[in-house]
């Protein structure tokens, strides 16, 4: 009886879809993000999320697929990103700045003064196979043991000058580096999460030294009211 072509005149049928948007957010492969496992889909997910915040929708969801990241992604303020079953965010990458911003997922302000807050990271799987670097000698040895490895590999989820962020029930694969790096934040919780193969060690050739320099699968300083509960690693 036409019913939707007079909702749609009417202005109706769009505010349907926009009240939908937001309870349920937007779906990232709409804004050019394939998961399909070779396509870089960096710059795709960054403009979901600005589409989405310039928009006022505050949740971005990622369907069954593998989202190859070169680049850091970044979470604004207010902000929530879902992912459903089977959905990896998978790094491709030489993976040599540890101490740098090299970053698959990146939660921070710029000062205690700029905080990002109210952020929530569920159900991804973070993957590094495809990290180039693993502490190798040089970038041309990635695969031999460094006697120093400090400096190299990837964060999977950076969260700095942060407040009122949950990351929960996400998995993170063959990372050498951190899996989340916490600090200067307030009121972050760490929850339910798997992780399996994640860190970076002072390894040397034939034994090691005896400590740690960096990388770990949940690392937290300079921070407070942070819940670190229920992970596997």
């Amino acid at each position: 009886n036409n019913k939707i072509d007079e909702m749609v005149e009417s202005g109706e049928f769009a505010t349907l879809v926009a009240n939908y948007l937001v309870i349920c957010g937007g779906n990232v492969k709409a804004y050019g993000a394939t998961g399909d496992g070779e396509t870089d889909d960096t710059d795709a997910i960054n403009t979901a999320i600005t589409s989405l915040k310039t928009a006022g929708i505050n949740k971005l969801v990622f369907p069954k697929g593998t989202y190859v990241v070169s680049n850091t992604i970044e979470v604004p303020s207010d902000f929530e990103i879902v992912g459903m079953e089977g959905a990896t965010l998978a790094f491709v990458g030489e993976g040599s700045g540890m101490n740098g911003d090299e970053v698959m997922l990146k939660i921070a302000g710029t000062t205690a003064e700029d905080y990002v807050e109210n952020v929530k990271i569920s159900g991804l799987k973070f993957d590094g196979t495809g990290q180039v670097y693993k502490g190798g000698y040089s970038m041309d040895t990635p695969a031999v043991t460094h006697t120093d490895p400090c400096g190299v590999g990837i964060k999977a989820i950076r969260v700095r000058f942060a407040k009122n962020v949950i990351i929960e029930n996400c998995d993170f694969n063959d990372i050498y580096g951190d899996g989340i790096l916490i600090t200067y934040c307030n009121n972050v919780t760490v929850e339910n999460n798997r992780f399996d193969s994640v860190g970076a060690g002072n390894i040397q050739l034939g034994g090691q030294t005896g400590y740690d320099n960096h990388g770990d699968c949940v690392g937290e300083f300079a921070s407070f009211d942070v819940r670190i509960v229920g992970n596997t690693i």
